[in-house]
């Protein structure tokens, strides 16, 4: 190894010490997530049987969850470039 690799190695080591930004938490975070989400998908149908609801009970709460996010979206979205997303995500 020459000792550019290793100052850029160390740099790097560095960095990550002195509390610079990482991705890593974020993707984990959005792979959870992600997973709660299509995993309730599955569990939905189960779950309403549970509480003796109708299948179109379940499908209208989430076609209702579905539309509301995509409203919502667009809000959300203009004001995180408005004011920042670190500003509403912190």
């Amino acid at each position: 190894m020459t000792e550019a690799a290793t100052a850029t190695g160390d740099e790097q080591v560095g960095e990550e010490a002195s509390g610079a930004f990482s991705m890593k938490p974020l993707m984990f975070e959005t792979f959870v997530c992600s997973m709660a989400m299509m995993s309730f998908v599955a569990l939905a149908g189960p779950i309403a049987r549970v509480l003796g609801l109708e299948p179109w009970q379940v499908g209208g709460a989430m076609t209702a969850s579905g539309i509301a996010w995509m409203i919502m979206a667009r809000f959300w979205g203009g004001l995180s470039d408005r004011r920042g997303a670190r500003r509403w995500t912190a």
